[in-house]
């Protein structure tokens, strides 16, 4: 049995569109599921992981349009990547809907390879949000910290740094919760899941040993709070 190359979400209130492009994307081999407006779209964004759904412009009869259905699906799972079919002004629209999270548009009228392309683009932007889910990203591609939750790796400046399972658990919540003071008691709760009575003394210690190793100021000691990742 042939896997399809991606899961589509067909959305437009033009029975002749979704039937016509419904046949290119299933002839290319994609998996093609219909919605004619934008109630049965969420719907359906709520029962299966698409990974990519394509969009109208206008839907009439409906007290939502197009860009807040992008906006909700894109809240809903930000895995999958909305396209926009648009017969105005390019330039604006594609704008406003790179603002609520769709990756590309299409003007009307396009061709068959040009919707193509455009999922196939797509298809490729949610296989790097998937590489990239497992990544916490602090800092420059170049200067930054990276670390890898599936890996339980973590590297600075692309050098990798040797960190005990207790410290990377540690900077991993803290990466977690990015600009944000993370309590003493959050700390004694969530990485070393101890219900007892708090010791700070032992997360001190733990810290300065993660410190050390990280090298330069990214992890910033609030006073009475807790601690900070730049």
């Amino acid at each position: 049995m042939t896997v399809p190359l991606a899961s589509v979400l067909l959305v437009d209130d033009d029975p002749a569109v979704l039937l016509t492009l419904g046949r290119v994307l299933e002839k290319a081999g994609h998996s093609v599921t219909p919605a004619a407006d934008a109630a049965h779209a969420l719907h359906l964004a709520d029962e299966n992981d698409f990974h990519v759904a394509v969009v109208g412009y206008r839907l009439h009869g409906s007290s939502m349009d197009r860009l807040e259905l992008i906006t909700r699906l894109h809240d809903a799972n930000p895995f999958t990547i909305p396209l926009l079919m648009t017969d105005h002004d390019k330039g604006q629209v594609g704008f406003r809907a790179a603002q609520v999270g769709a990756s590309g548009y299409l003007t009307k009228p396009f061709s068959d390879k040009a919707l193509l392309d455009a999922v196939r683009a797509a298809l490729d932007e949610r296989l790097r949000r998937e590489r990239m889910r497992d990544r916490l990203h602090v800092g420059g591609h170049s200067t930054g910290l990276v670390i890898d939750l599936a890996a339980r790796t973590v590297t600075v400046a692309g050098e990798l740094v040797s960190l005990s399972c207790l410290e990377f658990d540690l900077l991993a919540h803290l990466a977690r919760h990015p600009r944000r003071a993370v309590s003493y008691d959050e700390l004694w709760r969530k990485v070393w899941d101890y219900d007892g009575p708090l010791d700070k003394g032992v997360i001190r210690r733990a810290m300065s040993r993660l410190r050390e190793k990280l090298g330069g100021e990214w992890i910033v000691c609030i006073r009475r709070q807790g601690y900070r990742l730049q």
